[in-house]
């Protein structure tokens, strides 16, 4: 896992998870304009943004193409970038695909990063499960075998982009249909919290928003993006969960989880 180092170039940093862009069956069509809105939003305040797995229901990168015409945010994030702005993605089981940048300065981090706070580390990951059998969240065998560069090797042999960009695209409303358990990330979160060097452990991967204080510490799972519109918020030494439907508001602060004030 990587450590970055907030107050040598951030002020801040705004965690998100799940918003799972390019559904074939997602209902809200305006949400690249949110993204466009929220990383505008990052770079005014001086914020990392970092993407917690999902920012992509699908993606793989061929050799030959890139399927961008599909995410039009994109352009809008890499003018940011230029500007200055820091974006992190971790990808999660839907975009684990992404064999390199996705735009030329986006940060790409596997399985998990930490952030540094006044309070103490935070903990960003997706949810899927780990490589590392010490961290205890076992990833799923299906998951090994889709993310393994044997199988998309195969994949991009066998199938031209079109017709495995579509097939993705199905795939992955597929899986989405069925309920994933909160228990697993839940159970988790009691067993690993207290070992963890962090006050907080943020991710998302099962789509239910909650939160919970586990001793001094906190864990906190954002769910889908497009259905609760909450992300994590470090700025001005407070950390929040905030609600992002709407960044233009100054208004939003949802809930304090820690604050120098307080």
């Amino acid at each position: 896992m990587s450590s970055l180092n907030e107050s040598t170039s951030q002020d801040g940093f705004l965690v998100l998870s799940d918003l799972h862009i390019g559904a074939i069956d997602q209902p809200n069509k305006a949400l690249g304009n949110t993204l466009v809105e929220v990383a505008t939003y990052a770079s005014k305040h001086n914020l990392h943004l970092v993407i917690a797995g999902d920012l992509f229901d699908w993606w793989m990168d061929y050799p030959s193409d890139r399927p961008l015409s599909h995410y039009g945010f994109l352009k809008h994030w890499e003018d940011l970038i230029n500007k200055g702005l820091i974006i992190t993605l971790i990808p999660g089981n839907h975009d684990y695909w992404i064999q390199k940048p996705v735009l030329e300065g986006m940060n790409i981090e596997r399985e998990s990063m930490t952030l540094d706070t006044v309070f103490g580390p935070v903990f960003v990951f997706h949810g899927d499960g780990f490589t590392d059998p010490s961290m205890r969240l076992k990833k799923p065998l299906l998951h090994h075998i889709l993310q393994s560069s044997w199988f998309i090797s195969l994949y991009q042999t066998l199938l031209p982009p079109t017709i495995g960009w579509k097939l993705m695209a199905r795939f992955s409303a597929y899986k989405r249909s069925s309920n994933t358990s909160t228990e697993r990330l839940d159970t988790w979160a009691e067993v690993m919290m207290p070992t963890l060097d962090a006050v907080v452990a943020v991710c998302g991967h099962d789509h239910e928003y909650r939160t919970r204080k586990l001793g001094e510490k906190w864990y906190v799972n954002l769910g889908l993006f497009e259905k609760d519109y909450v992300a994590l918020q470090y700025k001005n030494e407070t950390l929040s969960l905030v609600t992002m439907q709407n960044p233009r508001q100054e208004s939003w602060v949802d809930k304090t989880l820690l604050c120098t004030n307080s």
